[in-house]
């Protein structure tokens, strides 16, 4: 008798076992009624969901639609009272890409996503036409991550779609609107794996400039001074020791008279 394959006995993607399908898992979202940003509502929605929400959802100006940011925000506001900006951003759940040159459509860009295996929903945005094509893409992570890891995993999305995401995708609270102005506009989901699990597709991402994308470096901290005259450059001078010149203060005190 012929011996089964390991694939015909277990699953080609033993992660889909153990964590369920990534177009039913929830992850947190985060939505603004309007631009101004001072009211938000957190939600846990799934890519299903979404995508129920958005086919089914009236025709809206653009200028009336929600924003979402598929992360979680604090409560500290800027002076004008907005929620909705990077240094109240406190974990990321998933990357949105915004695709505004008109170079590629829907189509296309879901091609790509399912080429690389990536669960994601593409849906058009207000200014969509079909001579010049604008989408979104909302790729939700298998896990939240601090808001300083959100950019490489941009570039990992920007790299699966051939360079095709404007540099606002890059910016950590960027928050987009989502509705439709067009009662015929409809979402695409694509089926595949989280993309903060593909980490082989790190290899091809692409800056928001469309190059290879690179880390940045934090700038080593300035290097502390080794010489006992340039106090200035000591942080610590308080806990500064230097060992007392005997044959100075020796010399100086043999030339005082005494009285």
């Amino acid at each position: 008798m012929q011996a089964q394959s390991l694939t015909s006995i277990f699953p080609t993607d033993i992660d889909d076992l153990i964590g369920g399908n990534p177009l039913d898992s929830p992850f947190k979202m985060t939505v603004f009624d309007d631009l101004d940003s001072r009211v938000k509502t957190t939600r846990n929605p799934t890519l299903r969901e979404l995508k129920t929400e958005f086919d089914s959802s009236p025709v809206t100006p653009k200028a009336k639609q929600r924003l979402i940011k598929v992360a979680t925000f604090g409560d500290v506001p800027t002076i004008k009272g907005a929620l909705r900006h990077d240094g109240n951003l406190i974990a990321v759940s998933g990357i949105e890409g915004d695709h505004d040159a008109g170079t590629m459509t829907i189509d296309q860009a879901a091609s790509l996503l399912r080429l690389a295996g990536v669960a994601a929903l593409v849906h058009p945005t207000a200014s969509s036409t079909l001579d010049k094509p604008r989408w979104r893409v909302i790729a939700p992570l298998d896990a939240p991550v601090p808001p300083a890891d959100r950019e490489a995993l941009a570039a990992r999305l920007n790299g699966i779609l051939h360079g095709a995401l404007h540099p606002e995708s890059f910016v950590a609270s960027q928050s987009f609107y989502f509705g439709k102005a067009d009662a015929d506009a409809v979402a695409t989901l694509t089926e595949g794996r989280n993309i903060d699990c593909l980490h082989h597709l790190q290899d091809s991402a692409l800056g928001k400039d469309g190059t290879p994308y690179a880390p940045r470096i934090a700038a080593p901290p300035p290097a502390k001074a080794d010489k006992l005259d340039d106090f200035d450059d000591f942080d610590d001078f308080d806990d500064f020791f230097m060992a007392p010149d005997w044959p100075r203060i020796t010399s100086a005190l043999a030339v005082i008279p005494v009285a």
